[in-house]
């Protein structure tokens, strides 16, 4: 049950995909554009959800004619992304860019508009004034009852559709098994009875009985079939997904709360240091019932999926690194790496790419570390001036002091935010190529996943005090050959 992912219901062919790292370029330089000033309307881009889904659009790419298509060049890169085998410099590009190459946990959850940055339903309206298509609060769980229609209403929405197809054929294995299912004959009628030759189905579908009168020994004497092919037990689908998560088939985001509930507090027993506390909805009394005492922790929360799925997140790299059965399946991964040598070489020199990158991000957060400190030291020396308004670079636009620092603080924020993606991206891939050494452990004390205390990541006075004289100009985004060449310049 634990294949790899038979997303290989795409209306692309092989030849479609981009071989070299010119003709890629090319592509996703012709899909930027036709997104952001393509044929697509200015309603349907400000209406494009979680899901993303592009229309069929063909559009010249060079002089000879040949031709790409901007939805099959998507759905290529989400597939690589989803079995592990996209590049990480192409990852990062798209990403920067605003594609959301994660499946989405539900079909059509309407969020920040991609590419137009409103939130809400794209009408033509100030930021202030616009509002959901639904009110979150109001039904929170009004997409989990659009998903629980019959399969063939919920396919008639293309969203839905291709948010089906896309999903983790795993993830989809489960969720079909977590239902009962009536069973059908050979003809493909409904069982309505375990003892066959009770009813008949007539013209319009529907059970009559077949015979009026019936002994009890010919009863007995009719062959015994399945009515209702039984749901799979919750928690036996939860080690399933656990399984799952382990082995990288799927991921943390693609769960829903009730299936991320299931794993945290009842496989992993993670209920003693809870981060989602401030979340908290309630405390169980001496009313609570023994289903719901078995079925929530001492202190149960908020649907909030993204801290839950961080809290995987955290078990997964935990599991990985720290026992066995973790550093075993990472092994065996390295060595499947190992055997396939082209790819291998591809994730490398794409490395060295985004290695670039990672450089001029830091440069940026160098330049936006020194405005700040200038405008700031300027603004302490200059009270007068702070509020004078100044024409900044010859735009004709008027900024005072406080304005052209705060600015400048956000490009740094945005900037930080990029350079830990990037670092994460780098994590990600260092540790499952075949060059990975595990670090020399002597033998220490273990504990459990649940019982580590979790620490506050801020330094103590003292700490910070010893942090300070030892690396006095040092940034969090500076390796060891960059301070060093900052100390050289100060000196």
């Amino acid at each position: 049950m634990l294949r790899q992912h038979s997303l290989i219901r795409r209306c692309f062919s092989a030849k479609s995909a981009p071989a070299t790292e010119e003709e890629w370029a090319k592509q996703f330089a012709v899909f930027c554009k036709q997104l952001q000033n393509g044929k697509l309307s200015k309603e349907f881009k400000q209406n494009l959800t979680t899901a993303f889904v592009l229309p069929d659009l063909q559009v010249d790419l060079d002089k000879n004619g040949n031709k790409m298509n901007i939805k099959n060049f998507f759905l290529e890169q989400r597939r690589l992304y989803m079995k592990r085998k996209l590049l990480p410099h192409r990852q990062w590009q798209l990403e920067r860019f605003g594609i959301p190459l994660e499946w989405p946990r539900r079909p059509a959850w309407r969020g920040n508009n991609i590419l137009t940055t409103d939130y809400g339903s794209g009408r033509e309206r100030s930021l202030g004034e616009s509002n959901p298509s639904f009110d979150p609060f109001e039904d929170p769980s009004w997409t989990d009852k659009q998903m629980k229609l019959p399969r063939s209403e919920f396919l008639k929405n293309q969203e839905f559709a291709e948010w089906f197809n896309q999903m983790p054929s795993i993830l989809r294995q489960v969720r079909i098994a977590g239902k009962p299912k009536q069973q059908v004959d050979e003809e493909g009628n409904l069982i309505h009875h375990e003892r066959a030759g009770i009813y008949a189905i007539d013209d319009h579908g529907n059970p009559v009985p077949e015979q009026d009168d019936m002994t009890h020994e010919d009863f007995l004497g009719l062959e015994k079939r399945t009515v209702f092919k039984p749901a799979m037990p919750r928690r036996k689908r939860a080690m399933i997904l656990l399984k799952a998560l382990q082995q990288e088939k799927i991921m943390p985001e693609h769960l829903m709360h009730q299936e991320l509930d299931m794993l945290i507090y009842q496989i992993l027993k993670l209920n003693r240091f809870d981060p989602d506390i401030p979340n908290k909805r309630g405390i169980l009394t001496e009313k609570a019932t023994y289903r719901a005492s078995r079925a929530r922790a001492d202190k149960h929360y908020v649907q909030n999926e993204r801290t839950k799925a961080a809290r995987i997140r955290g078990y997964l790299e935990w599991f990985w690194r720290n026992t066995e059965e973790g550093k075993r399946i990472m092994r065996e991964r390295r060595q499947k790496a190992q055997a396939n040598s082209a790819h291998e070489k591809d994730v490398r020199e794409s490395l060295l790419k985004l290695r670039e990158e990672q450089s001029k991000l830091r440069k940026e957060l160098d330049d936006a570390t020194k405005n700040i400190e200038a405008l700031t030291e300027l603004i302490e020396s200059c009270p007068g001036f702070v509020y004078a308004k100044i024409d900044t670079e010859g735009e004709g636009s008027q900024q005072n002091l406080l304005d052209r620092r705060w600015k400048w603080l956000m490009h740094k924020e945005d900037k930080l935010n990029d350079f830990k993606r990037v670092e994460d991206i780098f994590n990600y891939f260092e540790f499952r190529l075949s060059a990975y050494e595990e670090p020399l452990e002597v033998e220490v004390q273990r504990f459990p996943y649940s019982d580590l205390v979790y620490d506050s990541p801020w330094p103590t006075e003292d700490e910070r005090r010893i942090l300070e004289q030892e690396n006095g100009t040092r940034q969090y985004w500076d390796t060891d050959e960059t301070y060093s060449a900052k100390v050289q310049n100060l000196s």
